[in-house]
């Protein structure tokens, strides 16, 4: 699923949950129609409870699809603080002109294999040197069992350009 299909997604879950929270509202405010209803008390009290945790989800939604439209080529994502900040591509771009031979042998496994994602050893020097130049980040803190390998994704600057300039790997 491409980034607009996501974003179009949530925003619907945010209108559905919108128009029953608005729906819900209503429902409760019509309490004069059945005073002494045991079920409509029942129903009331689950409201109650429900209408917060709805209003919680759309905060959490909102806050979701403005963190995706937050993500485009021109950002990086800090792996330990999670933000995404946008920067100025020329320094990071003239970067990949200059990798050494393992480098680009670590980026050409991301692009010959159409893969956002690859396994490093979190104390590969490579990988760490990489990390540190904004050009990959570590993605996930779960490894594979018994091992010190971390999912490490390519930033979306980095993938663009090295999509356009494969030559560059070689």
């Amino acid at each position: 699923m491409n980034l607009k299909n996501t974003i179009r997604t949530y925003k619907s879950q945010l209108i559905i949950t919108y128009t029953v929270l608005a729906l819900s509202l209503v429902f409760v405010s019509q309490t004069s129609w059945i005073e002494d209803n045991i079920p409509y008390k029942l129903v009331l009290i689950l409201l109650l409870i429900i209408v917060p945790i709805m209003y919680t989800y759309i905060l959490l939604l909102k806050n979701y699809i403005d963190d995706i439209e937050k993500i485009k080529p021109g950002n990086i994502k800090n792996e330990h603080t999670e933000e995404i900040k946008e920067i100025d591509l020329k320094p990071l771009q003239q970067s990949l002109h200059s990798l050494s031979s393992e480098e680009k042998e670590y980026l050409n496994r991301y692009i010959s294999n159409n893969t956002k994602t690859q396994y490093f050893d979190v104390r590969d020097g490579i990988a760490c040197g990489l990390v540190g130049s904004h050009i990959i980040y570590r993605s996930s803190n779960l490894g594979h069992a018994g091992t010190w390998n971390f999912a490490h994704n390519i930033q979306p600057w980095a993938w663009e350009y090295l999509q356009k300039n494969k030559h560059l790997l070689k």
